[in-house]
């Protein structure tokens, strides 16, 4: 296996030979051979490549913080994206306005039952 090695570390590891895979500009960085079960994040130690220990599992109590952090981002989306799809939803206020400027009572109780609509479409 062919591997991109940067700063001493393995950057990443081409399936197959690299010149079949990649650009000739890219390929050309994979020029060390690397063993088998080599994986990305490997440095070499004592003429030996040396993988990186794997990352540590997480106990319960801190997947159910994650969660709960996740849900609460979640929730505080859809408040936000439902701020702003009930705001895109009202009419614009020049429909209300000109039917008082003209005091067209079927054009204002028209904005007002489609503001009404809105709210039911998008109750808080």
């Amino acid at each position: 296996m062919k591997a991109w090695i940067e700063n001493g570390r393995v950057r990443d590891i081409a399936q197959g030979n690299p010149q079949d895979n990649y650009h000739p500009d890219v390929a050309k960085l994979y020029d060390t051979e690397v063993p088998d079960g080599t994986v990305s994040g490997a440095t070499l130690v004592a003429g030996v490549w040396t993988n990186p220990p794997p990352p540590p599992i997480p106990t319960a109590a801190e997947i159910a913080a994650a969660l709960e952090a996740e849900l609460a981002r979640q929730a505080a989306a859809d408040k936000a994206n439902y701020a702003s799809l009930r705001a895109a939803a009202y009419p614009p206020l020049t429909d209300y306005l000109d039917g008082i400027v003209k005091g067209d009572t079927v054009q204002v109780q028209a904005y007002i039952d489609a503001c009404l609509a809105v709210k039911a479409k998008f109750p808080k």
